[in-house]
């Protein structure tokens, strides 16, 4: 089990805004990107009670890989701290999560430890995601195009892989050129899929 403190901040854009970024001579300063496809599957109960206690469960798929999370969202302004639970899945573990409930013994301890019955969980859905990484100065940040239930948004995100340096965050912002009129967003991917999803 990988457990990890995930701070980050993040800004819902316009498509227009996405691609003026993506094209912009200047984001070549932020260093050589990274592209991946990766699927996040959602679980949560028939209540969404997680959802309501700010968390997200998670099995994400990139490439050849698969892994289990659970997050734990505390809002903290604009910059948002969460606390992560991983585990890798081999694909039999989330063949038997997804047609059996069936959850690996260490994955249904994690879960248990916050309170989670697995006997209540069920697939909500799924979200995939287009993601350009750069990575600069301890900091990560993701151009992410999302698809789910028929709708698509651009994010940026951009966390902190160690102590948060405000100077580098303010660079980035001003290389991003994320000005005053675009807000931070403190709703993630999973609260957007269920507001979508309540429509």
């Amino acid at each position: 089990m990988q457990i990890h403190l995930e701070k980050e901040i993040k800004f819902l854009v316009s498509e227009e805004k996405f691609i003026e970024i993506l094209d912009s001579e200047r984001l070549s300063l932020l260093g050589n990107p990274n592209q991946v496809i990766q699927n996040n599957f959602y679980f949560d109960t028939d209540k969404f009670d997680l959802c309501k206690q700010n968390k997200t469960l998670r099995v994400r798929i990139k490439k050849d890989s698969y892994k289990l999370t659970l997050k734990c969202k505390e809002d903290n302004g604009q910059i948002t701290n969460s606390m992560e639970y991983s585990q890798n899945l081999s694909p039999e573990e989330m063949s038997k999560i997804f047609s059996r409930g069936k959850w690996p013994i260490k994955a249904k301890e994690m879960l248990e430890s916050q309170k989670i019955s697995t006997e209540t969980l069920k697939p909500i859905g799924d979200l995939l995601t287009s993601r350009i990484t750069f990575y600069y100065k301890g900091w990560e940040v993701c151009m992410d195009r999302n698809f789910y239930l028929g709708n698509i948004d651009w994010e940026i995100e951009i966390e902190a892989k160690a102590e948060i340096n405000e100077q580098t965050l303010s660079e980035i912002i001003e290389i991003l050129k994320l000005d005053s009129n675009v807000k931070h967003n403190s709703f993630g991917k999973y609260t957007r899929f269920i507001k979508s999803l309540m429509k």
